[in-house]
């Protein structure tokens, strides 16, 4: 059982396209969060209304959802 372990914990090597994919989905991901918060932030109406920690977890909330929706 022990030997089994560390061979389950190994890292999965992973193709290029797979690693172009998950780089430019993060960016898209990070990208959108602190430009629609920067956008946002002093909107009385959207944000400007909550406290700091709320705010940003709108911002990422508000940058995630449109990518898996499929929009």
């Amino acid at each position: 059982m022990a030997d089994a372990l560390p061979q389950r914990l190994a890292l999965v090597e992973v193709g290029h396209d797979t690693r172009i994919m998950l780089l430019g989905t993060a960016a898209a991901i990070v990208f959108g969060w602190v430009a629609i918060t920067v956008l946002e932030w002093h909107n009385p109406h959207t944000f400007g209304a909550m406290p700091v920690p709320e705010r940003l977890l709108n911002g990422l909330f508000s940058s995630i959802s449109p990518r898996t929706a499929g929009l």
